[in-house]
């Protein structure tokens, strides 16, 4: 059995917007929309990727700080090392939001 066609007698109409003019005095560039998607393809797997390395490296510091700890431990049990000073835990570096109530 043959499949039907979907066809219009409406014409096909291509919207066309005016180009905006800038506000500013600044100089602009006019890109195609498929790279505009490109660069925004591009800035999200950046964005993974930045954010997979910044987790990394939170590993690898806290595995670092455990190894150093361990370190000072053989030190001082050796007599290599004074007893450590007590120290300021270090700063975390999660990003925290905080709401400042407004007077």
């Amino acid at each position: 059995m043959p499949t039907p066609e979907a066809t219009s007698a409406a014409p096909l109409v291509t919207h066309t917007v005016p180009p905006v003019t800038p506000t500013t005095f600044e100089p602009s560039i006019t890109i195609s929309a498929w790279k505009f998607c490109a660069v925004v393809h591009t800035f999200q797997t950046l964005t993974t990727t930045h954010y997979g390395l910044f987790q990394q490296m939170v590993e690898m510091r806290a595995h670092q700080d455990q190894q150093i700890a361990i370190l000072r431990q053989i030190q001082q049990h050796l007599g290599l090392l004074f007893p450590p000073q007590p120290i300021a835990p270090a700063e975390d570096t999660t990003p925290v939001e905080v709401r400042i109530p407004l007077p």
